[in-house]
């Protein structure tokens, strides 16, 4: 999917009470197009199967969707763990609010099979 077919999807799934609510929880964020989570990660499903690579290329951070939506396809697109630490590293740069590191870095399953190495990944993160 290229950013204009993302926006578009994004538009076509908002829901401006959801909106409020989470804009509400994180003053100051980025603009919230108010698409709830799980579509979100059905989305970033159908994008992982896909040419996800040319998608987190492309990608832009203009929304809290556009950002949450890039580090659901990090955890769920399928890599070599050293490219996954350099997406994830890439993608902790754009975490500006709780939500846009909580949501997504809690489906990371290639976590359970390299603790030690993301766990010394974290470390100056923690500091």
């Amino acid at each position: 999917m290229v950013c204009q077919e993302i926006k578009d999807f994004l538009a076509a799934h908002a829901d401006a009470r959801y909106a409020a609510f989470v804009t509400s929880l994180m003053p100051g964020a980025r603009p919230v197009v108010g698409v709830r989570l799980p579509v979100l990660r059905a989305l970033a499903k159908e994008i992982a199967k896909g040419d996800w690579r040319t998608y987190l290329e492309e990608a832009v951070d203009d929304t809290f969707e556009e950002v949450m939506l890039q580090g659901y396809v990090t955890g769920a697109a399928r890599m070599p763990f050293e490219e996954q630490m350099d997406r994830m590293t890439a993608y902790v740069r754009k975490i500006n609010d709780w939500a846009l590191c909580d949501s997504p870095c809690s489906g990371f399953k290639f976590v359970r099979k390299h603790r030690e190495e993301v766990w010394a990944f974290l470390q100056p993160y923690l500091t």
